[in-house]
C-alpha cells in the first residue's frame, strides 16, 4: 500500500530534498508552496509527485490544496520557513510579522488541517522543522526567527501532547 506525504515548503531546498528522498522510498508527495512556478519546476524532477499551490497561513488555500491531493496524508512534514535579517531595532513591523505568519502560524494551520484527515483514520506522523535557534541559540540580527521556531517547538510539543491519544505523533526537530 502506497503511503501518503505532504510536504510544506516543498520548492525549497530542505523542503524539495526531503520531498524527492521520500518519493525514492515509495511515497506519494504533496509538493505545498505558494511558490508556483518553482513548484512545477521541483514536481517535473521528482516522481509520484503532485504540485499543491497554497498559501499556508489561510485556512481555504490550504484546504483546498489538501483536496487536490485527494488522500489522506499518512505524513506531514512542515518546512515552509522565512526569515528577515536586520536588528530588531531596525526591524519593521511588517517583516515581523511575516516571519510570526510564515512559520508559526502557517505551521499552525496545515497541522490542523492535515491533523483533522489523520483524525479520522487514527493515525499519522507530523514532523515540524524547528531551528536550534528555536530551542537555545538565537542568532544576531535575525528578527522574528528564534521567536517563531521555539513557538514550533511548544506547539509540537502541544499538539503531540493532545493528538497522540487519537494516534497522531507530532515531532520537531
Amino acid at each position: 500500500m502506497k503511503k501518503n506525504l505532504i510536504v510544506t515548503g516543498a520548492a525549497g531546498g530542505i523542503g524539495s530534498e526531503i520531498a524527492s528522498h521520500a518519493s525514492k522510498k515509495g511515497y506519494r508527495v504533496g509538493l505545498l508552496d505558494q511558490n508556483n512556478e518553482k513548484l512545477k519546476e521541483v514536481e517535473s524532477k521528482i516522481e509520484n509527485s503532485i504540485s499543491l499551490p497554497a498559501d499556508i497561513t489561510k485556512e481555504e488555500s490550504v484546504k483546498q490544496a489538501l483536496d487536490l491531493f485527494g488522500e489522506t496524508p499518512d505524513a506531514l512534514v512542515n518546512c515552509a520557513g522565512i526569515v528577515r535579517f536586520g536588528s530588531l531595532l531596525e526591524q519593521q513591523v511588517k517583516d515581523f510579522k511575516d516571519v510570526i505568519n510564515v512559520n508559526l502560524l502557517g505551521c499552525f494551520v496545515v497541522r490542523c488541517s492535515v491533523a483533522r484527515l489523520m483524525k479520522e483514520k487514527r493515525s499519522g506522523n507530523i514532523i515540524n522543522i524547528s531551528s536550534i535557534s528555536g530551542g537555545k541559540h538565537p542568532a544576531i540580527h535575525s528578527g522574528a526567527y528564534a521567536a517563531s521556531k521555539a513557538g514550533v517547538v511548544m506547539l509540537s510539543e502541544q499538539m503531540s501532547l493532545e493528538w497522540g491519544k487519537e494516534g497522531i505523533r507530532v515531532n520537531a526537530i
